[in-house]
């Protein structure tokens, strides 16, 4: 992520507890002629080699307290789930070489925003998980990022003009 972050001219911010989101993107440097100070957008960042693609979707077992957190509606700017694609073998994962080292595989991203609540089991319980489907057109890169980052940048704005 720190080098996806850094190709997209942006900064992380780690979070140190666990409530469901794991790191924040944003900058306070102008990105096509938006500087809004203080906008991050939240990330909940997993890993996994277990993965395969069917009809262009990666299937991603996602704990349910997290899939309720990133479907939350009504807020100023999105939250995504990024899922990064790993070899099944670690030592497959990153390749050295002399003057550069490449990453094995890729980052994709997914917004929950409006997704269904989990149903309610008769005790009172949900199920433990609920599978979402990422697509992998949904690659994030430097590009990818720094988009996500100018819409919620709009959104904010948007917003802050219907209530001044």
């Amino acid at each position: 992520m720190a080098a996806i972050c850094a190709q997209a001219g942006l900064n992380f911010r780690k979070w140190e507890w666990d409530d469901g989101i794991d790191m924040e993107v944003g900058s306070n440097k102008t990105i096509d002629g938006l500087c809004l100070p203080n906008i991050a957008i939240p990330l909940q960042v997993k890993a996994t080699a277990s993965w395969s693609v069917a009809n262009d979707l990666i299937a991603f077992p996602l704990k349910a307290k997290n899939y309720t957190r990133l479907r939350e509606e009504g807020l100023m700017y999105p939250q995504y789930l990024v899922l990064y694609t790993l070899p099944q073998n670690p030592d497959d994962w990153i390749e050295y070489e002399e003057n550069h080292c490449k990453l094995f595989n890729c980052a994709f991203y997914l917004n929950l925003a409006g997704q269904p609540a989990l149903p309610i089991n008769t005790d009172g319980t949900t199920q433990e998980t609920k599978t979402v489907h990422v697509p992998i057109a949904n690659r994030l890169t430097g590009h990818a990022l720094n988009e996500l980052f100018i819409q919620a940048c709009e959104s904010v704005k948007s917003w802050r003009n219907g209530h001044a």
